[in-house]
């Protein structure tokens, strides 16, 4: 009985499934998402968009307040989208309103069970703080 040869894969062979269904429909989802808040953040002034983040920031505290969380998930996590990269001479506007909403954001994430995703958003929220022209009290 002749040995088994080993054959390294080659270039040609299809890629390993290395992610379910439900998993790149996770995915899908989170892109469409990304994509449509980019496109209407693109679409606005920074006014707009501060007036935006306080907005979401606002329901996303209620709907905290009242239990929804993943609700207040998607606001808080657009609120930021809108505000995270506004220009320089809106710095004290950006910043009052990440800290609480990466706070915020932290809090539902550690209700939900995701611990590393808290940890990852309150490190922002440290980044954040860790920037002397920020001037955020400690």
């Amino acid at each position: 009985r002749p040995a088994a040869v080993a054959v390294a894969p080659s270039a040609r062979d299809p890629p390993a499934m290395t992610r379910s269904f439900q998993e790149y429909q996770a995915e899908k989802r989170e892109k469409d998402w990304q994509d449509r808040i980019k496109a209407q953040k693109d679409s606005m002034s920074n006014a707009a968009r501060v007036s935006r983040a306080s907005e979401w920031k606002r329901i996303g505290n209620d709907k905290f307040k009242a239990g929804n969380l993943l609700e207040a998930q998607d606001y808080y996590r657009e609120a930021v989208v809108y505000v995270e990269d506004l220009v320089d001479a809106r710095r004290k506007e950006r910043t009052e309103l990440l800290m609480p909403l990466y706070c915020n954001l932290a809090q539902v994430h550690l209700k939900l069970g995701e611990v590393a995703k808290a940890e990852e958003v309150a490190g922002k929220a440290v980044a954040v703080a860790e920037v002397p022209r920020n001037d955020v009290p400690v």
